[in-house]
């Protein structure tokens, strides 16, 4: 199962509509999970389930289905506005064809309540069904990634995307920031980054698994069975079979060691 989870905090569907957009366009994805994190400690606003994911999901299909059938786009005010070239880089027909391969698209969709206690063992169980998957974080509340970063580094967690925009805000004019538009721009005008590959987070996970119990466990285990090689050999003889076998295990645990810093795994 090939999914894309999106955790969202808001209620705007804008927030969301261009990372559900993008992923259903370039990717195969087959299940799309809105998910909500309440019970946050000190959060006193969302100590229980509201409902956020599953209003949020039905907005976000309703933008899609507006946008892919009727090419009109519904401000935050209520006002919808219909696009075309008089206000857009496409025409209204463009707009309906760019949005309709995604409208029309058999896909599981849900929503989902998460208690912030329960979240680490949730996202567990995200890596356990297996198959590709995709945690968009753009309209995540800023103080879930820790956490979210965290997950990644010692759970293994991968491909924690978030939507960032290169073109200039226009609240203006907001459907220009949609996905459409900016696809049709002559430059670059948007990124869609995995936060866990960025060269200092690569960096610091190394660090992160060279301090951990795994290589310090295999470092140490390496200079026992090097001090323990030395005496066989200098008690039995280099061509002793005892010496041999020792010697091959150091040489094995150095090995892992060595793997362990510069093929570092997540899940430390």
């Amino acid at each position: 199962m090939n999914q894309m989870l999106v955790f969202v905090d808001s209620e705007r569907p804008d927030t969301y509509l261009n990372s559900v957009v993008h992923n259903l366009r370039s990717a195969s994805v087959t299940t799309v999970r809105f998910v909500h994190v309440y019970g946050f400690p000190g959060d006193a606003s969302l100590p229980t389930p509201s409902g956020l994911a599953r209003r949020t999901l039905t907005s976000t299909l309703q933008s899609i289905e507006s946008l892919a059938r009727r090419a009109e786009y519904t401000q935050a005010d209520g006002m919808v506005v219909p696009l075309g070239s008089h206000n857009g880089s496409l025409s209204n027909d463009e707009v309906k064809a760019f949005y309709q391969p995604v409208d029309g698209r058999p896909v599981n969709y849900r929503s989902e309540e998460v208690h912030y206690g329960e979240l680490r063992q949730f996202l567990r169980g995200v890596r356990r069904e297996g198959g590709q998957h995709v945690i968009d974080v753009t309209g995540c509340r800023k103080r879930f990634f820790g956490d979210l970063i965290a997950l990644g580094v010692v759970d293994g967690l991968e491909n924690i995307r978030t939507f960032d925009l290169l073109a200039p805000m226009n609240f203006s004019e907001p459907w220009k920031m949609l996905l459409h538009e900016l696809s049709a721009a002559p430059s670059k005008s948007f990124e869609y980054v995995d936060i866990l590959e960025t060269r200092i987070m690569i960096d610091c996970s190394r660090a992160v698994v060279i301090r951990a119990p795994r290589l310090r466990y295999a470092s140490m285990i390496a200079l026992a069975l090097a001090i323990i090689g030395v005496a066989l050999n200098a008690y039995f003889g280099l061509d002793s079979l005892q010496a041999k076998w020792v010697n091959v295990l150091a040489q094995f645990s150095t090995f892992a060691g060595l793997c362990f810093v510069f093929f570092p795994p997540r899940n430390v």
